[in-house]
């Protein structure tokens, strides 16, 4: 279970026990906290081997609202947008190697996308991409958008709009989703649309 805003996770540094997410690796090296609260924007790395904690850093600005996957064919993180203070999409995109030192890297893709937080991501693996779904992308009352959007991350990372047919779920924010790999599809469940949650 991921850890929610205000939980102490044990053995953390003692200046990081409020963390927004925590992601583990596949490959089992490395559990990565990144915290996004407004008095830090940090993140630390502890070793599945030793225990060892070490410090990351970190180059996004705080944040809240990321989209985040783990990409397995270059063993890093991937995170996309997210709201500033004044919730305001960033809309950029970083990156976080997770072998030996940890360093993240701040990517601009070729193409335009508008720019969203509280998108449900998924890691495409079969196509190599970074998918997004919905967000939300001003302050209340929050302007909604149910656009999909892939990141090309073959080559030179390249963001493109997916059309998408049938009935499309209503627009949303801070929904669950993974991708389905046996059905070839993303889902997507929850979030909040227009007050309805």
């Amino acid at each position: 279970m991921l850890p929610e805003e205000d939980d102490v996770i044990p053995l953390a540094p003692s200046n990081c026990l409020t963390p927004r997410r925590l992601l583990a690796t596949l490959s089992s090296l490395f559990v990565i906290i990144a915290s996004s609260t407004d008095a830090l924007a940090q993140g630390y790395a502890t070793s599945t081997v030793d225990g060892a904690w070490s410090y990351l850093p970190v180059s996004p600005s705080r944040r809240a609202a990321s989209s985040a996957i783990y990409d397995p064919v270059r063993d890093r993180m991937w995170i996309y947008s997210g709201r500033d203070p004044y919730w305001s999409a960033l809309g950029e995109v970083w990156n976080l190697t997770l072998r030996a030192s940890p360093t993240w890297q701040g990517i601009v893709p070729n193409g335009g996308v508008s720019a969203v937080w509280g998108a449900v991501p998924g890691y495409d693996g079969a196509r190599d991409r970074f998918v997004l779904f919905s967000g939300a992308n001003s302050a209340a009352p929050f302007d909604y958008d149910n656009g999909t959007r892939v990141l090309a991350l073959a080559g030179s990372p390249t963001w493109v709009n997916l059309p998408s047919s049938g009935a499309v779920p209503l627009p949303r924010q801070g929904s669950a989703g993974f991708i389905d790999r046996a059905r070839d599809r993303l889902v997507i469940f929850g979030g909040k649309t227009y007050d309805v949650e």
